[in-house]
C-alpha cells in the first residue's frame, strides 16, 4: 500500500482528494493530510511517506520552500506540486527546489491519478500546459535587430532562471562581460529588470 502525504489547507477539497486517492488507481493508497507546512514537517518527521502533493499556497509559509526541505529530509520525500499557480515564475522556482513533478489542480480527476501513478512509477509528470510552457522555455531565443547574437544567448539564459555567474560559466564569458550585455539587453529592451525582460521572451515565442 502506498503512503501519501496530501499537503492542501482547504478542508473540503483535501478530504474530497484523499478519499479519491484511497479507493482509486491500481491499488489502495494510506493518504494523511496535513493543512499546512508546520504539520506536514511535523508528520514527515515521525512516518515515511511514498509521495507527497504540496499546494503552494499554504497559510504558514511557502509551498515550494516546503518542497525544497521535503527533498532535504531524510529519507527524501518525493514531492509533487498540486496547485492553481502555473506562472513562469513559480513553476520554475518550484522545479529548483526539486519538485518531481508539477501538476494543476484543474486537471480532470482521471487524469490527477494517472500522473500520481506515473510520479510513483519514478516518472515527473507535469501537466499539459505546464509541459508546453517549459518546451517553450527550451527553445533558444532568435537574434533579432534589437539584440546581438551573444545579447540574446545571455537573455536566453537569464530568461530560464539562471543566475548572471551561471550564465558567464554557460556562455565562456567572465561576469563583468554578461553584467555588460544585461546593461546594453536592459537599455535596448527598455526593462529595469530579470522578470521585465523575461516577459519579453515570453512575447518573443509566443508570436514566433
Amino acid at each position: 500500500m502506498r503512503s501519501l502525504l496530501l499537503v492542501e489547507d482547504d478542508p473540503r477539497f483535501a478530504s474530497s482528494v484523499a478519499a479519491a486517492l484511497r479507493t482509486t488507481g491500481r491499488e489502495s493508497a494510506q493518504v494523511t493530510i496535513a493543512g499546512g507546512v508546520a504539520e506536514a514537517l511535523s508528520l514527515v518527521g515521525k512516518q515515511r511517506f511514498d509521495l507527497s502533493l504540496v499546494d503552494l499556497g499554504l497559510p504558514d509559509g511557502s509551498g515550494t520552500e516546503l518542497i525544497a526541505r521535503l527533498a532535504r529530509a531524510v529519507p527524501p520525500v518525493p514531492a509533487l506540486a498540486f496547485t492553481v499557480f502555473d506562472d513562469r515564475e513559480q513553476v520554475m522556482a518550484t522545479i529548483r527546489a526539486g519538485a518531481v513533478g508539477y501538476l494543476l489542480k484543474e486537471e480532470p480527476v482521471e487524469r490527477v491519478f494517472s500522473l500520481i501513478e506515473e510520479c510513483l512509477d519514478g516518472n515527473t509528470p507535469v501537466s499539459s500546459r505546464v509541459a508546453r510552457y517549459l518546451f517553450d522555455l527550451c527553445r533558444p531565443l532568435e537574434p533579432s535587430s534589437t539584440l546581438t547574437a551573444r545579447e540574446a544567448d545571455v537573455l536566453d539564459y537569464v530568461a530560464r532562471g539562471l543566475t548572471y555567474a551561471e550564465c558567464a560559466t554557460a556562455l565562456g564569458l567572465s561576469l563583468g562581460t554578461v553584467q555588460t550585455h544585461i546593461k546594453a539587453i536592459y537599455r535596448k529592451l527598455d526593462v529595469s529588470s530579470k522578470a521585465e525582460a523575461a516577459a519579453w521572451v515570453t512575447r518573443q515565442r509566443s508570436s514566433s
